[in-house]
Protein backbone atom coordinates (compact mmCIF):
# COMPACT_ATOMS: atom_id res chain seq x y z
CA UNK A 1 0.00 0.00 0.00
CA UNK A 2 2.45 2.47 -1.49
CA UNK A 3 -0.30 5.69 -0.58
CA UNK A 4 -0.46 4.88 2.88
CA UNK A 5 2.96 4.33 3.47
CA UNK A 6 3.02 8.21 2.08
CA UNK A 7 0.33 9.14 3.96
CA UNK A 8 1.25 11.88 6.98
CA UNK A 9 -0.93 11.90 9.89
CA UNK A 10 -3.02 14.90 8.60
CA UNK A 11 -3.66 12.75 5.67
CA UNK A 12 -5.04 10.18 7.56
CA UNK A 13 -7.48 11.97 10.00
CA UNK A 14 -8.33 14.03 7.13
CA UNK A 15 -9.23 11.15 4.99
CA UNK A 16 -10.72 9.12 8.37
CA UNK A 17 -13.07 12.30 8.72
CA UNK A 18 -14.14 12.62 4.87
CA UNK A 19 -14.59 8.90 4.89
CA UNK A 20 -17.14 9.45 7.67
CA UNK A 21 -18.63 12.05 6.89
CA UNK A 22 -19.40 11.24 3.25
CA UNK A 23 -20.03 8.01 3.30
CA UNK A 24 -22.73 8.45 5.84
CA UNK A 25 -23.98 11.75 4.50
CA UNK A 26 -24.34 9.29 0.76
CA UNK A 27 -25.67 6.91 2.28
CA UNK A 28 -28.81 8.88 3.79
CA UNK A 29 -28.83 10.76 0.46
CA UNK A 30 -29.14 7.59 -1.97
CA UNK A 31 -30.61 4.92 0.23
CA UNK A 32 -32.02 5.73 3.14
CA UNK A 33 -34.41 8.73 1.53
CA UNK A 34 -35.55 6.62 -0.95
CA UNK A 35 -36.26 3.43 1.22
CA UNK A 36 -38.07 5.84 3.66
CA UNK A 37 -40.04 7.00 0.85
CA UNK A 38 -40.74 4.25 -1.49
CA UNK A 39 -40.43 1.22 1.16
CA UNK A 40 -42.35 -1.35 -1.13
CA UNK A 41 -40.80 0.05 -4.77
CA UNK A 42 -37.70 -1.91 -5.64
CA UNK A 43 -37.37 0.44 -8.79
CA UNK A 44 -37.82 3.55 -6.87
CA UNK A 45 -36.10 2.20 -3.83
CA UNK A 46 -33.21 0.67 -5.19
CA UNK A 47 -32.67 0.55 -8.92
CA UNK A 48 -33.27 3.92 -10.03
CA UNK A 49 -31.12 5.82 -6.73
CA UNK A 50 -28.04 3.14 -7.62
CA UNK A 51 -27.84 4.38 -11.01
CA UNK A 52 -28.26 7.86 -9.82
CA UNK A 53 -25.72 6.82 -7.10
CA UNK A 54 -23.05 6.33 -9.87
CA UNK A 55 -23.74 9.23 -12.37
CA UNK A 56 -22.92 11.19 -8.97
CA UNK A 57 -20.07 9.65 -8.10
CA UNK A 58 -18.53 11.22 -12.04
CA UNK A 59 -18.84 14.51 -10.90
CA UNK A 60 -15.56 14.85 -9.45
CA UNK A 61 -13.85 13.28 -12.68
CA UNK A 62 -14.78 16.40 -14.16
CA UNK A 63 -12.22 18.22 -11.53
CA UNK A 64 -9.59 15.36 -10.85
CA UNK A 65 -9.18 12.75 -13.92
CA UNK A 66 -9.42 9.05 -13.33
CA UNK A 67 -6.25 7.65 -12.03
CA UNK A 68 -7.49 4.39 -12.50
CA UNK A 69 -7.45 2.09 -15.52
CA UNK A 70 -10.28 2.36 -18.32
CA UNK A 71 -11.98 6.34 -17.39
CA UNK A 72 -14.38 6.80 -16.04
CA UNK A 73 -16.86 3.98 -17.56
CA UNK A 74 -15.53 1.09 -15.17
CA UNK A 75 -15.89 3.87 -12.21
CA UNK A 76 -19.42 4.53 -13.18
CA UNK A 77 -20.40 0.65 -13.33
CA UNK A 78 -18.29 -0.17 -9.73
CA UNK A 79 -20.48 2.57 -8.11
CA UNK A 80 -23.59 1.64 -9.82
CA UNK A 81 -22.62 -1.89 -8.59
CA UNK A 82 -21.75 -1.18 -5.22
CA UNK A 83 -24.68 0.98 -4.77
CA UNK A 84 -27.05 -1.79 -5.62
CA UNK A 85 -25.34 -4.24 -3.18
CA UNK A 86 -25.89 -1.42 -0.34
CA UNK A 87 -29.41 -0.67 -1.81
CA UNK A 88 -29.85 -4.46 -1.17
CA UNK A 89 -28.16 -4.44 1.97
CA UNK A 90 -30.58 -1.45 3.32
CA UNK A 91 -33.93 -2.99 1.82
CA UNK A 92 -32.97 -6.28 3.64
CA UNK A 93 -31.99 -5.20 6.76
CA UNK A 94 -35.00 -2.30 6.69
CA UNK A 95 -32.21 0.29 7.38
CA UNK A 96 -28.92 1.93 6.36
CA UNK A 97 -26.71 1.57 9.31
CA UNK A 98 -24.55 -1.20 7.82
CA UNK A 99 -24.25 0.28 4.51
CA UNK A 100 -22.82 3.82 6.37
CA UNK A 101 -20.66 1.86 8.30
CA UNK A 102 -19.25 0.12 4.76
CA UNK A 103 -19.09 2.92 3.28
CA UNK A 104 -17.45 5.01 5.21
CA UNK A 105 -14.60 2.55 6.10
CA UNK A 106 -14.32 1.94 2.07
CA UNK A 107 -14.06 5.79 1.50
CA UNK A 108 -12.34 6.41 4.31
CA UNK A 109 -9.50 3.65 3.28
CA UNK A 110 -9.46 5.61 -0.43
CA UNK A 111 -7.13 8.39 1.39
CA UNK A 112 -9.56 10.83 -0.22
CA UNK A 113 -7.52 13.75 1.58
CA UNK A 114 -4.75 13.66 -0.77
CA UNK A 115 -7.06 15.01 -3.04
CA UNK A 116 -7.37 18.08 -1.20
CA UNK A 117 -3.64 18.03 -0.25
CA UNK A 118 -2.27 20.32 -2.81
CA UNK A 119 -4.86 23.06 -2.21
CA UNK A 120 -3.39 23.93 0.72
CA UNK A 121 0.49 23.32 0.04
Amino acid sequence: MPRIATAGVSILIASFVLGIVIGVAEEVLWRGLYLRVFPDNVWADAVYPSIAFGIWHLCPLSVLPSRYPGGPLPFLAYSVILGFCYAIVARTSGSIRWCAVAHAIHDSLGLGAFAYAAWFK
